[in-house]
């Protein structure tokens, strides 16, 4: 039941969302990068119509091949362009994993809904490209945003404040906001969470009546894969 407000991170979100139609959003794997888009979205942008798109979903609607499977009549950047009222963000989420052959298509389509936008008007539609951070480092996430430089946030992992303060909220973890190395390593959020959802499993096994971090890590492999 714990929660990061994130805050700063969401701010600078939404101020590049409100200042630019394109933005790609990249960090390592289990940093919250999709969950501060959802929450920023839903907080920041409440009136705007959100459309996820992966990379399974977005093979299905832009090979024509694979499209004539689906119930999709007409073609994908078609079907967006004719969204009744502006304020709309497509979100492309988990883009590291497009091909080559699908990138050249995710960008047509972003050109597309770029195109029908006008000049000092509210967007018809915004573009999030949400990746990793390799991807962003090879430029694959810029290009699949077109030939306009899109803007740009990096997420960093959790401070080592607030890893300490969600630790201290559990009683069966306190103590262990005291060791910098569990710390350090938990600033990752995917893995700050695992540790804080089996907590209580730890404790009615009796693991940690003399805690250390190998049992830690010991019980959290046999936990997570049983």
């Amino acid at each position: 039941g714990y929660s990061l407000a994130r805050s700063e991170d969401r701010s600078k979100l939404a101020q590049a969302l409100s200042n630019n139609p394109v933005v790609v959003l990249y960090g390592d794997s289990g940093t919250g990068k999709s969950a501060l888009a959802k929450s920023t979205l839903e907080r920041e942008f409440p009136e705007a119509s959100q459309t996820w798109l992966g990379p399974d979903t977005l093979g299905a609607t832009l090979i024509e091949v694979e499209r004539i499977k689906t119930d999709l009549v007409h073609p994908l950047h078609d079907t967006l362009k004719a969204a009744a009222r502006p304020g709309n963000v497509l979100v492309i989420d988990a883009a590291e994993r497009i091909s080559s052959e699908l990138a050249s298509k995710v960008k047509q389509l972003v050109a597309a809904l770029m195109a029908g936008n006008t000049p000092d008007a509210v967007p018809v539609w915004r573009v999030l490209i949400v990746g990793q951070t390799e991807a962003w480092m090879d430029e694959r996430l810029q290009n699949l945003a077109g030939d306009k430089q899109p803007a740009w946030l990096g997420i960093a992992p959790v401070p080592f404040g607030e890893v300490q303060a969600a630790l201290r909220s559990s009683p069966h973890l306190a103590w262990l906001a005291l060791q910098d190395d569990a710390v350090a390593a938990l600033t990752n959020l995917r893995a700050l969470a695992w540790v804080m959802q089996a907590a209580s499993h730890f404790q009615q096994q009796g693991h940690f009546a003399k805690p250390s971090l190998t049992s830690i890590a010991d019980s959290l492999w046999k936990f997570w894969t049983n």
